[in-house]
């Protein structure tokens, strides 16, 4: 259904500036709806091919490597990749000059689209396209992980400590922020 693939490229910011006048657009949502889906999507497929990949490490590497991945960088590596950010469709000349480059922007692209994917054919459509997307890089990864290379997540560390000390998680206050939206 074409509905999905508009919907998965067009940043809200082309809502706003094209929404009343492009018949495509009228009635078409941004992609913040899908790129919420893609985002459980693509969780669950790199859990599942990190899980098949390799045997020799546990639960909280395989959830390191996960969080590599589906980080903005990881995501946005693939997308530039594949060039799968050349579809998005961006507001005002000022906002396409702004965000176009960042990796957030990618990376949320393509969870949309991938959700959309989803949408439109289910998981077992979607699985296969979200392995030849990550395959390469996840193997890459491996081949460069030392067997006893240690695993140095400090936000994992921080509420490992906390939960041990004061049995309860820490709370996390956004005191600044910059950069694009």
């Amino acid at each position: 259904d074409i509905r999905w693939l508009y919907e998965a490229c067009t940043h809200r910011s082309a809502k706003y500036s094209f929404g009343s006048t492009s018949s495509s657009l009228k009635h078409c949502v941004d992609f913040e709806r899908l790129e919420c889906i893609g985002d459980s999507v693509v969780g669950l497929s790199i859990s599942d091919i990190l899980s098949r990949g390799n045997g020799r490490f546990g639960q909280h590497e395989l959830t390191t490597f996960r969080a590599r991945f589906v980080s903005s960088a990881g995501l946005a590596a693939v997308s530039s990749e594949f060039e799968v950010f050349k579809c998005i469709l961006l507001g005002s000349q000022e906002k396409v000059l702004r965000l176009q480059d960042t990796d957030k922007l990618r990376g949320d692209h393509l969870e949309a689209v991938i959700g959309a994917m989803f949408c439109d054919q289910g998981y077992d459509q979607t699985l296969p396209v979200i392995q030849t997307l990550f395959t390469a890089p996840v193997e890459k990864f491996f081949s460069d992980v030392k067997e006893y290379e240690p695993i140095v997540d400090i936000k994992n560390q921080l509420q490992e400590i906390t939960q041990s000390r004061y049995r309860e998680t820490p709370k996390y206050i956004t005191t600044d922020r910059s950069g694009p939206d």
